[in-house]
């Protein structure tokens, strides 16, 4: 991203916090934590609720195939209202792309909060049903932003402590993931070898979230009439070896350990009206190189508005910041990539994101940027739109369409500029909506896997810079306006 664009978005985050505004006592109390979501939502009105549910997953593409099933999102979530002050609910979400083996792609969660007077205490928990030993273990959620203090101040400001993560998250259309995710040898080993030390089993690739304290102010009228400004900031500690110029990109010692810290940062708002819904996110923390993160920074603009009474667009610019030495870890073992028994990538020491020259990937250390726009006609029960997407060739988020993912063969060059062109629609029924969505999807550089041959970055196999796929998702909000997914006011 170039600087004038990186100074924008700074300079507007900044302007944002210092003219701050967050919302009333009264509706901030039994409500998930977001910096994106209107935060007004309540459940007094009936003790057990269905308070979301949500189905997406990508059906058929050109280079995949009939996909269903395959990369399936499931979450859903039931809440009970025990009295004015407590309440509970149970969760449940399933994410194949994270990890399809053993079947441990699910994850319960369990969520209890009480409110004590301006104090407000809420505990989430991860039930894990798929225990090493065979059992059932619960315990915290170690990365969750929804384990939270918050007092409340007055009906003006509020100050939340998040012991677990401080919500690093940026972007909707463009979600970055936890910007402020860090990375570690965990077990001070001697030697940090190219494969896991069988006689050192404590040994792993650790990671964390940032925890940390927001500051919230808001101007709350009514429902339709919102504005919010906050500022975060947090701290967490990291092993690394304390020997100097240190290279974790080759095999080396670390008889000595350090415990080191890193910064993170927050800063932003949202402003909804009758006619409009626009927010602003900024996210970083200070180390990026020690800790192997993805990410050093993560930014995003985003505004949903009526255009007349008839039409209803939605604008997105999102853009980050890539890790100085991102860690590429292997999805089957706490360690670092060893190329998955390619004869290529097996042969480098592919602890960081490089190609297949050993060099590190394009959008390592870089900036870079995205842009969605879309554009519905408002119908009664159902909005048809029209989309288009572009993502720079440095711009890293979380999805499969990802500078770091959607590589050439040699993994030495990105999708080089990717544009997405869609049709869609959302059909709305009570607090049920329905988006399918067709995009097709032109590369700058051949990218996309011919689906006659299955290919992981061989060199000899033949890309085309050309894709389409269909797209659905099926959402149930406990209330019709939670979040500007739904493309609606």
């Amino acid at each position: 991203m170039n600087v004038f664009l990186k100074s924008i978005l700074l300079a507007a985050a900044v302007l944002m916090t210092a003219t701050a505004s967050a919302a009333d006592k009264k509706n901030l109390t039994n409500i998930p934590v977001s910096n994106v979501l209107d935060q007004s939502v309540q459940y007094t009105d009936q003790k057990l609720s269905l308070e979301l549910f949500s189905y997406e997953e990508y059906i058929y593409s050109g280079s995949r195939k009939a996909e269903i099933g395959d990369q399936l999102k499931l979450t859903s979530r039931f809440r009970y209202q025990i009295s004015d002050e407590a309440w509970m609910s149970l969760g449940f979400r399933t994410d194949p792309s994270s990890d399809r083996f053993d079947n441990k792609t699910s994850d319960f969660e369990l969520r209890a909060g009480y409110n004590f007077g301006n104090l407000i205490a809420q505990i989430d928990l991860s039930l894990n049903t798929n225990d090493d030993d065979g059992g059932i273990t619960i315990g915290l959620d170690l990365d969750s932003e929804n384990t939270f203090l918050r007092y409340m101040i007055n009906d003006k400001f509020q100050f939340t402590f998040f012991p677990l993560n401080f919500d690093g998250e940026a972007g909707v259309e463009f979600k970055t993931g936890d910007v402020t995710t860090i990375y570690y040898v965990d077990g001070t080993p001697s030697t940090i070898g190219q494969n896991p030390d069988p006689n050192d089993p404590a040994a792993r690739i650790a990671s964390k979230t940032i925890p940390g304290f927001e500051l919230r102010y808001s101007d709350v009228v009514d429902r339709k009439n919102v504005k919010t400004w906050y500022v975060g900031l947090g701290a967490a500690t990291y092993e690394y070896p304390n020997v100097p110029n240190f290279d974790i990109t080759q095999t080396a010692s670390g008889n000595t350990w350090a415990r080191k810290e890193t910064i993170g940062f927050k800063l932003g708002g949202l402003y909804r009206t009758e006619d409009a819904f626009t927010s602003l996110q900024f996210v970083g923390h200070s180390e990026d190189r020690e800790t192997g993160a993805l990410l050093k920074n993560g930014a995003s603009v985003y505004s949903l508005f009526n255009v007349g009474s008839s039409f209803i667009s939605e604008v997105e610019v999102t853009a980050t910041e890539g890790g100085s030495q991102p860690y590429r870890i292997s999805r089957s073992e706490n360690w670092f990539d060893r190329g998955n028994g390619d004869p290529i990538l097996s042969q480098l020491p592919q602890r960081v994101y490089r190609d297949n020259n050993n060099n590190l990937q394009g959008w390592v250390g870089k900036w870079g940027s995205a842009a969605s726009l879309k554009f519905g006609i408002k119908q009664e029960g159902y909005t048809p739109y029209f989309s288009y997407k572009f993502q720079d060739k440095n711009f890293v988020f979380s999805s499969r369409t990802s500078a770091h993912v959607l590589r050439t063969n040699n993994q030495g060059e990105s999708h080089g500029g990717l544009h997405r062109i869609g049709l869609g629609a959302y059909f709305y029924n009570n607090n049920f909506i329905i988006n399918p969505r067709f995009e097709f999807l032109k590369a700058r550089n051949n990218v996309f896997a011919d689906d006659a041959v299955i290919t992981d970055f061989n060199p000899a196999a033949v890309l085309k810079d050309t894709d389409f796929n269909f797209f659905v998702n099926v959402s149930y909000f406990y209330d019709k306006r939670t979040g500007p997914r739904t493309f609606r006011l």
